[in-house]
């Protein structure tokens, strides 16, 4: 008993720790160059992103010495995309200049892992302008602020809470009908546990991201294994039934509880065979 309380706080730590790791995405920041003259770069991205999915980035350029808006008869004006691990994977002129703005389509394969993609605009004729920054490319494309940060550890937290309550009550109870109950109760809490930390990696809250990974297969094994599980659930029951009218039965005859069950044992064998 005391061996099965020790594992069972030791996962429970290990849980919680995991739950450490989880902090909230703050909003990227872009910064624009600023000169004596030259030219003033304005944008209004959408800093996340969602996985896979075109783009279009726009941005206007203005005169820094007296703000009038800058048309494309003269001035270049430069993209610049990096992936995950800093290496340039789009560099290219603006593809139109509509309405005052220049603009740029992005395709989604240059998004095809999450994480943070720096990117930067540089303008130039007799003068220039520059900007930096970069997006935040999650699966669902959402901000994950801090009011749902916390939403979503509290949840976690509820989850793991239950699934210690429940897993304390597995090792300590006797009766055969509550061990079965708090066993799928655990299950199903973990599964869902697996399922909330996966979701929440892949939104970028997580911290560690090979984390992710591990919820992730974690999740998947514990889905699968849920159908033989029930298919086991079920023959045991069915055992547990039969063997236990049957002694009921002969308990009834006047036979002692143990030589009554050890002969509904020997029959249910026979059946099945």
């Amino acid at each position: 008993m005391y061996n099965k309380k020790l594992t069972l706080l030791i996962c429970t730590i290990f849980l919680f720790v995991i739950i450490l790791n989880f902090g909230s995405s703050a909003p990227p920041v872009t910064k624009v160059q600023q000169f004596q003259e030259g030219f003033n770069l304005v944008e209004s991205p959408h800093y996340f992103l969602k996985l896979n999915e075109d783009y279009q980035y726009n941005f206007f350029v203005y005169n820094y010495s007296n703000g009038i808006l800058m048309d494309n008869t003269s001035i270049t004006c430069t993209f610049f995309l990096a992936n995950i691990s800093g290496e340039i994977i789009l560099s290219q002129e603006a593809d139109y200049f509509s309405d005052g703005h220049w603009g740029i389509d992005i395709l989604g394969g240059n998004f095809s892992y999450s994480g943070g993609y720096p990117y930067g605009v540089s303008c130039q004729d007799d003068y220039g302008g520059a900007l930096t920054g970069f997006f935040q490319v999650t699966e669902s494309g959402v901000e994950i602020t801090e009011g749902r940060s916390i939403l979503t550890i509290g949840l976690m937290a509820i989850l793991v809470f239950l699934l210690f309550i429940s897993l304390y009550s597995l090792f300590s109870i006797e009766d055969y009908k509550g061990k079965f109950a708090l066993y799928w109760v655990s299950h199903v809490l973990l599964i869902l546990i697996f399922f909330v930390g996966w979701q929440i990696g892949v939104e970028g809250v997580l911290g560690g991201m090979a984390l992710t990974g591990i919820f992730r297969i974690m999740f998947w094994i514990f889905t699968i294994s849920a159908f033989p599980m029930l298919l086991l659930s079920i023959a045991w029951v069915f055992y547990i039934h039969t063997v236990n009218d049957h002694t009921k039965r002969l308990m009834e005859k006047g036979e002692d509880p143990e030589t009554a069950f050890s002969m509904a044992k020997k029959k249910a064998k026979r059946r099945r065979y």
